[in-house]
C-alpha cells in the first residue's frame, strides 16, 4: 500500500495491506448476507461495510463498465484524466494527435460533455496565467458559476453566446479573483457568490487555471464514462440503480417487510461519476442531507474515510479552511495524519468492482490512491427515515 498512498500515515497503510478496512465497519463477501443486513450493518456507530467484488457477486450492470473501463484505459502510457478527455473525443487514447499539456479548464469544457456536466476541484490547479479585468456593463450578466474548490470561491461557466459576460471578455472556466475590488479566490461560497450578484455592474479579475496538479471531477454525469470506455459502458452504469433497487425490493417482499419497517426508500434515478488523478482527494464533510451512500469503484483505488465514532476522533489542528487528505503529499499529523490513524476513523481501501457503503451523516472524505490511471467510481444513495 505504501506506493499507492506515499504520503499518508504508516499504520494506516500497514492495517490496509492485510485487510482492506481500518478501524469500525465489515468486510463481507457474501453478497446476499449484505443484502439481508444492510440496514444493521450501517447502524449508528458501526462504520462503512465495504462488499469486495460487490459488483460481480451482486450481479451489478457496473461490473461492466468496469471491464469496459479497463480495456479502454488499462494499457494507455500517460493516465492522466485531462489528457484523456482531451484524447477521448476521437476515441484514440494512445494516439498523439492532441495539443501539448497542461492543459487549461476552458480546454476541457470545449471537448467533454461529462467534464462539463460537474465540478473540478482547481484547488491544485495553476493560476499563474496572464490575469485580465472584464467589464460587464449590465444585466442579465450571461453567466453562471461554480466552486473554485469543494466550498470556496467562484469559476464562471455556461456563458450565454454573445451575452454580456462573453463580450466583456469572461471565458469558460475563468477563476474569478475579485468582483468590484471584493476578493473571491477564497471566499466561501455565499460570500463568492453575494459578490457576483449585488451589483448591476460588474468588474471581474479572472484568470483561466492551468490544469497541472492531480484533476478531480466530481458530481459529473454517466457521459465521463461514455467518453472514456463507450455507449455501452454508460448504459452499464445507468443500470446499476434499477438492478440494485430491484434487488433490495426481492428481498423486502422475501422478508414480508412494509417500507416503513425497511427503511430505505426509494433510490435516486442516476448515479453521479467522481473521477479524480491519484493525489486528488475531497474535503472531509457531512452531507447536507445524510442518506446511505453507494460508492461503486469502477477503476483504479479509492480510500475512503468515515468517522465513525466522533468522541474517540482525534481533533485536526491544521488551518487549511477545507481539509482534505491527498495520498501524494507529506500529511503532518497534526494536519491529518493523528485524524486517519485515530481509533475513530475508519479507512476503507476499495477497488474496481468494490461497493462500498456508509452513512453520510458521518464525516468523510476520499482520497484517489496512486495507481495505474485515475480513480474512477459511481455515486448514489437512499432516503433513511430511521436515521438522522
Amino acid at each position: 500500500m505504501a506506493e499507492r498512498a506515499p504520503g499518508w500515515p504508516v499504520e494506516v497503510l500497514e492495517a490496509l495491506s492485510v485487510w482492506p478496512l481500518k478501524g469500525r465497519g465489515t468486510v463481507v463477501f457474501d453478497a446476499s448476507y449484505f443484502l439481508d443486513n444492510l440496514q444493521a450493518l450501517l447502524a449508528e456507530g458501526r462504520g462503512p461495510a465495504l462488499l469486495v467484488g460487490g459488483a460481480s457477486s451482486l450481479g451489478l450492470p457496473s461490473a461492466i463498465a468496469a471491464a469496459e473501463l479497463h480495456r479502454t484505459l488499462g494499457g494507455v502510457k500517460s493516465p492522466k484524466l485531462a489528457e484523456l478527455f482531451m484524447r477521448a473525443r476521437s476515441h484514440e487514447f494512445d494516439a498523439c494527435a492532441i495539443p501539448d499539456g497542461p492543459f487549461t479548464y476552458e480546454m476541457l469544457l470545449e471537448v467533454s460533455d461529462g467534464v462539463a456536466s460537474g465540478l473540478i476541484d482547481l484547488t491544485r490547479a495553476s493560476l499563474s496565467g496572464p490575469r485580465r479585468c472584464c467589464k460587464i456593463q449590465a444585466g442579465p450578466f450571461g453567466f453562471m458559476h461554480a466552486p473554485r474548490t469543494w466550498a470556496h470561491g467562484a469559476v464562471l461557466q455556461n456563458l450565454e453566446p454573445a451575452g454580456e459576460a462573453e463580450l466583456a471578455g469572461c471565458r469558460p472556466g475563468d477563476v474569478v479573483l475579485a468582483a468590484n475590488g471584493v476578493a473571491t479566490l477564497d471566499a466561501p461560497l455565499p460570500e463568492a457568490a453575494a459578490a457576483l450578484q449585488s451589483a448591476s455592474q460588474l468588474l471581474l479579475e479572472v484568470v483561466q487555471p492551468i490544469l497541472e496538479g492531480p484533476l478531480y471531477l466530481h458530481q459529473a454525469s454517466t457521459a465521463v464514462v461514455r467518453e472514456l470506455a463507450g455507449r455501452d459502458a454508460e448504459v452499464a452504469a445507468l443500470g446499476v440503480i434499477p438492478r440494485l433497487s430491484h434487488l433490495l425490493d426481492e428481498r423486502r417482499s422475501l422478508a414480508g417487510a412494509a417500507d416503513s419497517e425497511v427503511g430505505l426508500s426509494e433510490l435516486r434515478s442516476r448515479p453521479t461519476v467522481f473521477a479524480g488523478d491519484g493525489g486528488s482527494a475531497s474535503r472531509l464533510h457531512v452531507d447536507i442531507v445524510p442518506r446511505v451512500q453507494f460508492c461503486h469503484v469502477l477503476h483504479g483505488m479509492k480510500l475512503f474515510a468515515v468517522e465513525s465514532d466522533a468522541a474517540a476522533a482525534r481533533p485536526i489542528k491544521g488551518r487549511s479552511p477545507e481539509v482534505a487528505f491527498p495520498v501524494d503529499l507529506p500529511l503532518p499529523n497534526e494536519e491529518g495524519g493523528d485524524f486517519l490513524a485515530g481509533p475513530g476513523v475508519s479507512v476503507a481501501a476499495c477497488r474496481a468492482d468494490d461497493v462500498l457503503c456508509f452513512w453520510g451523516g458521518d464525516r468523510h472524505c476520499g482520497a484517489n490512491a496512486m495507481a495505474e490511471g485515475p480513480c474512477i467510481a459511481l455515486f448514489h444513495d437512499h432516503e433513511w427515515p430511521g436515521r438522522s
